[in-house]
């Protein structure tokens, strides 16, 4: 995520750290995961939404992630979508 108080070309001297990572094929959104320690920070809605607004992902897809961590997954997807005010169906 980029730091939301610079503006234009700015360099941050803000740390960053990696937390994650998302697979995508095409449009789809086919593995993200979240360090576990974080997921009660939001960050991961955060980072769904960043990739929903930007255009990287509009559906997710299951091949990759097992059943359960699917429906979870799913879950948010979908509630980052409508808090979004947007209807995607995912794949």
């Amino acid at each position: 995520m980029r730091d939301p108080t610079l503006r234009g070309g700015e360099k941050s001297s803000v740390m960053s750290f990696p937390f994650g990572f998302a697979l995508v094929n095409g449009k789809s959104l086919s593995y993200f995961r979240v360090q576990d320690h974080l997921r009660k920070m939001g960050l991961a809605r955060k980072s769904v939404r960043a990739l929903v607004e930007k255009g990287v992902a509009d559906s997710v897809d299951r091949k990759l992630a097992p059943p359960a961590r699917f429906r979870d997954f799913e879950r948010l997807f979908k509630s980052v979508v409508e808090s979004m005010g947007q209807r995607r169906q995912p794949e």
